[in-house]
């Protein structure tokens, strides 16, 4: 089981693409955000953890 999940996120727009969460109600409900930064050139660093209380 995952507890703690890092992304980081490249803005680039072309026009579709696959989601990596295809059910957006996934992300809030079992996921809490607990760190976030944005860089100056658009590229965002999330920390997510597990929401204990959805296990």
């Amino acid at each position: 089981m995952i507890d703690e999940l890092r992304l980081i996120h490249y803005p680039v727009i072309i026009g579709s693409g696959k989601r990596l969460f295809p059910d957006q109600r996934m992300v809030p409900l079992t996921w809490n955000v607990m760190e976030q930064h944005t860089f100056d050139n658009g590229v965002s660093i999330i920390r997510y953890e597990r929401n204990k209380n959805q296990i």
